[in-house]
């Protein structure tokens, strides 16, 4: 059964997310150095995006929040000494929001109903299409575009992958003279030479086709034989 995380004042942040529908969110786990002999797991979940009352239209803001790992009573020591400092830790205990500001100039912007999946290396973090409000007109529009987030550089890159929808090759018979002549379709037989170095050789490839506009698309990671896919299936559009 659910359990709603109990707020404590004191271990959390001021700061948390608005209120909101249609966000993104994705689960991700960091190894980091808690002492010299001792090496933690830290759980996470990033937010992107979605629709509040409190945003001019959609949401842009990203936000983390660390998932406790265990019951509060377990957890290390949440301070400690340095000099004449004492320093509190208040991640040691987790159930802590935190924003995130992204250290690129370009971010996706604002999204609601976006599709969002984590590789399995929790190295990036990838964010397709969604709805937003077009800056121009003023109006709400769909997007196709796929931004990729590196989690260790909090950075935000916007790909230009390249689809391949069909494949159309053609090649044009040589009659083999030096002239290069082209024979005409209805005059070719089996006795006319076919070869790499014919006077034309087509391949037509469509490129740029890549899933239209849409909305609310399920979207996860897959890997084979050593490569990594991302599969979308459905959506509004």
């Amino acid at each position: 059964a659910y359990v709603k995380p109990f707020i404590d004042n004191v271990l959390t942040t001021q700061q948390k997310p608005y209120p909101r529908y249609g966000h993104a969110s994705v689960y991700i786990e960091r190894t980091e150095k808690y002492s010299s002999d001792q090496l933690i797991i830290r759980k996470y979940m990033l937010i992107y995006g979605g629709y509040s009352l409190y945003c001019q239209h959609s949401c842009e803001d990203m936000w983390m929040y660390e998932i406790s790992y265990a019951p509060q009573r377990y957890y290390p020591d949440s301070s400690y000494t340095t000099g004449s400092a004492s320093i509190t830790r208040l991640w040691n205990r987790g159930n802590v929001w935190s924003r995130i500001y992204p250290s690129s100039m370009s971010t996706p912007g604002p999204r609601v109903h976006h599709s969002m999946v984590v590789d399995d290396s929790y190295k990036y973090l990838y964010l397709f299409g969604g709805m937003g409000v077009n800056s121009v007109t003023g109006k709400n529009e769909l997007h196709n575009d796929l931004w990729r987030y590196e989690i260790a550089t909090n950075t935000w890159e916007q790909l230009n992958p390249v689809g391949i929808y069909q494949v159309t090759r053609s090649i044009v018979y040589w009659d083999g003279t030096s002239e290069n002549l082209i024979i005409p379709p209805e005059d070719r037989d089996e006795s006319d030479t076919v070869s790499t170095t014919l006077q034309y050789k087509k391949a037509d490839t469509e490129v740029g086709y890549f899933p239209v506009e849409r909305s609310s698309a399920s979207l996860v990671f897959s890997k084979k034989d050593d490569k990594d896919y991302l599969i979308m299936f459905g959506g509004y559009t």
